[in-house]
C-alpha cells in the first residue's frame, strides 16, 4: 500500500491518535485535522496538485466547520476524493445528506475496528484507481489543445464509471 494517504478528521484528539495508528498499521500515511476547516485547507493542496489524498474519514459533528459542510466545500472545489463519515449520532437525515453529497459510507461510533478498516481499505482502493485514471488522462491530453473544462468533465465521468464498476463488483459493499 505504498503511497496511500488518508485524511482523518475529528475534534476528539485521542480518537484521532487511535485512528492514525490503525491506518498506519495498514501501511497508510495518515494526516489529521481537528475540524472541517483544517481538513479543507489540507484538501486545497490536493486541488492545486501538491498533495494526493486517497480517502477521507471524517466525523460529522465538529466545531468551526462540521463534516457535512466540509464535504460540500470539497465537492464545490471539484474534488471527488472517496469520503467516509463516522459519527456518534445515528441521525438518519444527516446520513442521507452525506450519501447525497457523495459519501461512500457512514459508520456509527463507537465503531467496529474491523468494519472501519475494511471500509477504509475499499475507499483507498477507489482513491488509488481514481488517481491512476487522472494520471493517465493527464498524460493523454498533455501538449494537446483540449480545454481544461472538457478534461475535467471527462475525468468526472471516468470517476463515476469507476465507482459504478467497483460497486457492481462488490468492492464498495460491506
Amino acid at each position: 500500500m505504498t503511497g496511500t494517504r488518508v485524511l482523518l478528521v475529528d475534534d476528539e484528539v485521542d480518537l484521532l491518535d487511535i485512528l492514525k495508528m490503525d491506518m498506519e498499521s495498514l501501511g497508510y500515511e495518515a494526516l489529521t485535522a481537528n475540524n472541517g476547516q483544517e481538513a479543507l485547507n489540507i484538501m486545497k493542496k490536493v486541488k492545486d496538485g501538491t498533495l494526493w489524498i486517497n480517502a477521507v474519514l471524517s466525523d460529522i459533528n465538529m466545531p468551526i466547520m462540521n463534516g457535512l459542510v466540509f464535504l460540500k466545500e470539497l465537492r464545490a472545489l471539484g474534488l471527488e476524493t472517496p469520503f467516509v463519515f463516522f459519527s456518534g449520532y445515528g441521525d438518519k437525515e444527516k446520513t442521507i445528506e452525506a450519501l447525497r453529497l457523495g459519501a461512500l459510507d457512514f459508520l456509527e461510533k463507537p465503531y467496529d475496528p474491523d468494519m472501519l478498516m475494511a471500509t477504509m481499505k475499499k475507499a483507498c482502493a477507489l482513491g488509488t484507481q481514481m488517481k491512476k485514471i487522472e494520471d493517465e488522462l493527464d498524460a493523454l491530453v498533455k501538449d494537446r489543445n483540449i480545454p481544461a473544462a472538457e478534461v475535467e468533465k471527462f475525468k468526472r465521468v471516468q470517476r463515476e464509471m469507476l465507482k459504478v464498476k467497483m460497486m457492481s463488483e462488490g468492492a464498495l459493499k460491506k
